[in-house]
């Protein structure tokens, strides 16, 4: 790899530039270096993006094109290497140094929980936030370079974990957080026997792209060993950025929020989804009246109880029916039960494991299902298909028209985009489903998620990323013209839109210059004495905006033409600027 950027930000590649050319000039050559790869962010300070390096893979590349192969140049640096002095150690503000063990699951910010609210900063510092361009799902840190998930919520990028950003510390999904620290996934690994339809063994662990330093905003969680025991009625704490209630999101600013809820035994939690959906590998917590639980965006998050000093991950957010429903409690992945996996593949620096232990007798071991019978028993609704043929269908300056194929006459749909979620209606017909988001900002990159929805249960999404036409240009004029060009001229718009400029049916990309004067072009071979109608397209991502055209005619041409008879003598007076002049031909 091969990284390039500013220790300040501000310049770097975004979303839609990978695979793109990163290129430097040495004499009258441009040479490729590298290919856009990755970021934290776009342009985000301190984080340059990474490149693929091409000069690694002049092998490859020959041993795939035989013939009239590609020009492979040695780029020569002039200047020493300043990198190799470069030294990653810093300061150990507020870092803690002792081991996992003895570190995990304590609170070094002495906080008042209260429930149902919004957290306190540094209340939960293991909670972590998982990006793919907005939250999505939650998760644990468990020790200096490793989180713990559901498998649900990063299968589908086992395969390019880079593509997922890590956010520790983080107390709002908006604005600033001063104790953050951001990184990328480098190895998601999902546990072997998962069961995608039954969220059986739904559990993974991925690895951060650098370790952290703890602090009193970032620590690990201890994690509950294999003999601990959580009877029914054990308090517990569940953290996230997930919804407040079925389809009700997050308000801005969006803060971690966290509510409290008893266990309930997997016996009485089987009476509420049935025999066969609720496994010993999970656990459950809730209140039988409802009204307090996790939701649709808390997924991956700890579910926690405290020993002594000790916050203890007894569970991991999994699935349940709607959220907070009377006598369906959440259920969740029972951490204990995965002591040995977590170990197999963590084998440095592992997390800690504290053994549990409730007090007392479980009441959970009398509870009987009796007044249910079998085929009444309510069971856990499958998350429905992803809906087809998603994409954008138009678009203009401020919105973005999405179309996509209908599921089944009862699955309707959620659009999440930038924070927010607009929730359809299952369609009537068969015919394909549309909708217009609007009031959004010209020339814009938007990622769109569409969730299918089956009694409050989603489908794992699809998402796709769309654009909004850029802003017409403005001040558009003819600086100058004579008898077979006109120069126009407009306002520049920013670095990322470029030009068409259509007349005559021909059209012409213009790029934009670099500072931010106007831009000039000039339209040459053109007719004297002629009217001509130009259009001015700005462009962004390919995306043109709706036009705006404007007249220009070309000046009047002086020509004289003498046609003599070569037998006759002409004698021609030519008045000039009040001269007489004599031609004798």
């Amino acid at each position: 790899m091969i990284c390039a950027g500013f220790r300040e930000g501000g310049k770097g590649p975004c979303f839609g530039d990978s695979g793109g050319p990163l290129v430097s000039k040495q004499d009258d050559r441009w040479i490729q270096a590298g290919i856009v790869s990755f970021s934290v962010g776009c342009a985000k300070p301190y984080f340059p993006a990474v490149y693929t390096r091409v000069s690694q893979y002049n092998n490859w590349i020959n041993s795939h094109i035989t013939r009239n192969r590609p020009g492979f140049i040695n780029f020569t640096s002039n200047r020493t290497e300043s990198d190799f002095n470069v030294s990653c150690t810093r300061p150990n503000i507020n870092r803690i140094t002792v081991n996992i063990s003895e570190v995990c699951g304590r609170q070094l910010l002495k906080t008042r929980i209260v429930g149902g609210e919004v957290a306190p900063p540094g209340s939960w510092p293991w909670q972590v936030s998982l990006h793919i361009f907005e939250h999505f799902c939650g998760g644990s840190l468990i020790n200096d370079q490793w989180v713990l998930t559901t498998a649900h919520c990063v299968q589908r990028w086992s395969m390019s974990p880079y593509l997922l950003t890590v956010y520790l510390g983080r107390q709002s999904q908006e604005g600033s957080n001063p104790n953050e620290v951001i990184r990328k996934a480098t190895q998601i690994t999902i546990h072997p026997d998962y069961i995608s339809t039954s969220f059986n063994n739904d559990i993974a662990v991925l690895r951060l792209s650098a370790p952290v330093n703890f602090t009193q905003y970032i620590l690990p969680v201890c994690l509950a060993a294999l003999n601990s025991t959580f009877y029914t009625g054990v308090d517990s704490w569940i953290t996230g950025w997930g919804n407040i209630g079925s389809g009700v999101p997050l308000p801005s600013p969006q803060n971690l929020m966290e509510v409290n809820v008893p266990v309930v035994g997997n016996r009485q939690c089987k009476c509420s989804y049935g025999e066969s959906t609720i496994t010993e590998n999970m656990i459950c917590a809730g209140l039988q009246e409802g009204g307090k639980d996790s939701c649709q965006g808390d997924s991956g998050g700890p579910m926690v109880s405290k020993q002594g000093e000790r916050w203890i991950q007894s569970g991991i957010v999994n699935f349940g029916l709607g959220c907070a429903v009377p006598d369906f409690p959440g259920v969740y992945t029972r951490v204990s039960n995965y002591e040995s996996w977590i170990k197999s593949v963590i084998s440095i620096n592992q997390p800690g494991f504290i053994n549990f232990i409730s007090n007392g007798t479980d009441s959970d071991l009398s509870v009987s299902c009796t007044n249910q019978t079998t085929t009444a028993m309510p069971t856990k609704p499958k998350p429905p298909e992803n809906a087809e043929g998603f994409r954008s269908l138009r678009q203009n300056e401020t919105s973005i028209t999405l179309h996509w194929d209908p599921v089944k006459n009862n699955v309707s749909f959620i659009v999440l985009y930038n924070g927010k979620e607009i929730h359809v209606a299952a369609p009537a017909g068969n015919g394909p489903v549309t909708l217009t988001v609007s009031s959004l900002t010209p020339g814009t990159t938007y990622l769109f998620t569409l969730f299918s929805v089956f009694e409050n249960i989603r489908s794992s999404g699809v998402s796709i990323a769309a654009v909004t036409a850029p802003e017409n240009a403005d001040g558009i004029r003819a600086s100058n013209q004579n008898e077979t060009s006109i120069t126009l001229q407009w306002n520049k718009i920013n670095n990322n839109v470029s030009f068409v400029l259509q007349f005559n049916g021909t059209e012409t990309n213009i790029t934009a210059t670099d500072g931010n004067g106007p831009i000039t072009h000039t339209v040459s071979f053109l007719t004297a004495r002629t009217y001509y109608t130009f259009t001015l397209f700005s462009v962004f991502k390919n995306v043109r905006s709706s036009g705006v055209s404007f007249m220009a005619a070309t000046g009047k041409a002086l020509n004289l033409s003498l046609m003599f008879n070569r037998y006759t003598y002409y004698r021609v007076k030519l008045l000039f600027r009040g001269l007489n002049v004599i031609i004798e031909l």
